[in-house]
């Protein structure tokens, strides 16, 4: 009984580890589509010098 009760919980964590992996997975996908659709634009006066220094 406790060897079963091991294997269950042994599933029952993968199958959590495996849905966190693809919640990861999918954030990740969705932060580089949202990359893809709004590219970074410089600023519009830059004129050539860097600030700061």
């Amino acid at each position: 009984m406790i060897r079963t009760n091991f294997i269950a919980s042994l599933k029952l964590m993968a199958m959590g580890m495996a849905g966190i992996f693809a919640f990861i997975l999918l954030f990740y996908g969705l932060v580089l589509a949202l990359i893809r659709l709004f590219p970074e634009k410089p600023p519009a006066d830059a004129g050539g010098r860097q600030s700061g220094s």
